[in-house]
């Protein structure tokens, strides 16, 4: 039976409680909040500030971003709505439970901006989830963030609780089957205590059996000794373990206590719509997606930081640390290691095995479907073709420049180069084909889409871009041959479909274009381009 800690010991704020006090909360900035308080330059210092709190000892405000509102706390970037920032926060939530065969209960340490509960609550198994901050103005001010975090304080299955989160383990009796550490960066002082042996082992204390963990390891903001002590400390505590990407170099630790079921990806993601949803901007639609971002294993991590030291609640490591620019951190990545080491995860299990193993073997296939993969950890793997995966981005980065400043003829030169050092880059294939095809080169077009259809061919867009391609040269039968073809083999791509209607319009098979279009619509209701294109070969619009 659940047991609420007396008043004095912690103030849970239950929002059914104290909803009307919230809504009705002033979070207004006074006219004195002067620029000058903070460095020249900083978002603080150029950007509105749109809500403050004050518990009388510090302060906490939103900052407006045109790439997402942060929070800070005094003069500190605490927490954010950045696209990289909301990615790896819902990343930390998402990919353990959806490894947890039922998970019901959740504790949530460090509130932010709220991105992280509101991916847990987006799991309908989720009976119950604890958010513990000791800053209890976070929980004032995230009405401010409900764009992104979905209004999750409102949530019945939510309690807020104002205390610090090692002295509610201390204290708690609970056992919960996820829980999730996202604390201020590692190096601000204090926070050493949320990285600790100590306090990952107070964590598996209040794991149910097969629960699991997950610990934010920012690691171009931690020395490479730091780096390597937080890891230690982890996998000294949880055996089974993996280190995965959650946005470029942020990364994501995940224990468990007891045996890690990779396998249960497949079946709980399909039944995890909301999760599904909340992923799906960040294009992880499928299993493979999840696996693909899996960078480490426990027995690697283990063999990594064996001589590493331990992140005690008696010696704050930490701030002893500093930075070697000659000495930065790295994770290692090294595929045939990393298989290995999942064999007791269930690994082996997964439906997506084979297909993973192709996209370890390829790196240039599986920065495709990781995109933020770090060419960091893509380089230290070795490959044998020798590419130079940072040059690589620069060149994409450079060819980014050049669509931006009206040079397409230069971003194509620079994609030009890097399908020519790394033949294997689908995300450079694909965008090369798409700007031969703007600026009417079709033949190179079809050629570029041709590459991207034998790299990848479950990839619809190597067929459609290629289909296109022949059409705009006059070949519409081959063009309409490549999309059957493809359609026997991608029968719910609605994309597809809608360009096997146009061609077929074009030709005045007016019956079978209907067809096309209608099997369109039935994979992406409400299409506006696909409804248009169906009225005009209907004979009832323009």
């Amino acid at each position: 039976m659940r047991r609420e800690r007396e008043p004095e010991r912690r103030a849970a704020l239950k929002w059914s409680a104290g909803a009307a006090a919230l809504a009705g909360a002033a979070l207004l900035t006074p006219s004195g909040f002067a620029p000058q308080w903070f460095a020249p330059g900083s978002e603080a210092a150029t950007r509105p500030v749109r809500a403050m709190r004050s518990d009388g000892a510090h302060t906490t405000f939103v900052v407006g971003d045109p790439e997402g509102d942060v929070l800070y706390f005094d003069s500190h970037p605490m927490s954010g709505c950045h696209p990289i920032a909301q990615q790896y926060m819902r990343l930390m939530a998402h990919f353990p439970l959806l490894v947890h065969e039922r998970p019901r209960s959740a504790l949530l340490i460090c509130f932010g901006v709220g991105s992280t509960a509101s991916a847990i609550a987006a799991h309908r198994s989720i009976e119950r989830l604890d958010v513990v901050d000791l800053n209890d103005q976070v929980f004032a001010t995230a009405p401010e963030f409900a764009a992104t975090n979905g209004g999750v304080t409102a949530d019945a299955r939510v309690r807020l609780v104002h205390d610090d989160g090692r002295r509610f383990l201390a204290a708690s009796t609970e056992l919960y089957d996820l829980i999730t550490s996202e604390p201020p960066p590692p190096m601000f002082a204090g926070v050493a205590r949320l990285y600790s042996v100590e306090y990952y082992r107070d964590a598996r204390a209040h794991l149910a059996p097969g629960g699991l963990m997950t610990q934010w390891l920012p690691a171009d903001q931690m020395p490479r000794r730091v780096l390597d002590a937080a890891v230690r400390s982890f996998v000294e505590v949880f055996e089974q373990s993996l280190l995965f990407v959650g946005a470029d170099t942020n990364f994501v630790l995940m224990g468990c206590n007891g045996e890690l079921r990779l396998a249960n990806l497949e079946a709980r993601l399909a039944a995890e719509p909301g999760a599904a949803a909340d992923l799906a901007p960040y294009r992880i639609r499928r299993p493979l997606d999840l696996a693909a971002r899996i960078v480490r294993s426990g027995p690697e991590l283990a063999r990594d930081a064996a001589s590493a030291e331990l992140v005690s609640d008696q010696r704050n490591l930490l701030s002893l640390a500093f930075h070697d620019p000659a000495d930065p951190p790295l994770v290692r990545f090294d595929p045939p290691a990393l298989l290995a080491g999942l064999e007791g995860a269930g690994a082996r299990e997964l439906a997506c095995r084979a297909e993973w193993e192709r996209l370890l073997a390829r790196p240039g296939l599986l920065k495709s479907a990781v995109p933020d993969f770090p060419e960091s950890a893509l380089q230290s793997a070795g490959d044998a073709s020798g590419v130079d995966w940072h040059a690589a981005k620069a060149r994409v980065a450079e060819a980014g420049r050049a669509v931006a400043a009206g040079r397409p003829e230069d971003a194509v030169a620079a994609l030009e180069q890097v399908v020519r050092d790394a033949p294997d880059h689908l995300g450079a294939r694909r965008w090369l084909g798409e700007l031969l095809l703007r600026a009417g080169r079709h033949e190179a077009a079809l050629a570029a889409w041709q590459a991207v259809q034998e790299l990848e061919p479950a990839d619809s867009s190597g067929p459609l871009g290629a289909a296109f391609a022949l059409a705009q040269l006059g070949r519409r039968a081959q063009a309409l041959a490549l999309l059957e073809d493809a359609l026997r083999r991608l029968p719910g791509e609605a994309a597809l479909h809608k360009l096997h209607g146009d061609l077929l319009a074009a030709d005045a098979r007016r019956a079978e274009a209907l067809a096309a279009y209608d099997r369109a619509l039935a994979l992406q209701p409400g299409d506006r381009a696909t409804l248009e294109a169906r009225q005009r070969a209907a004979g009832t619009g323009r």
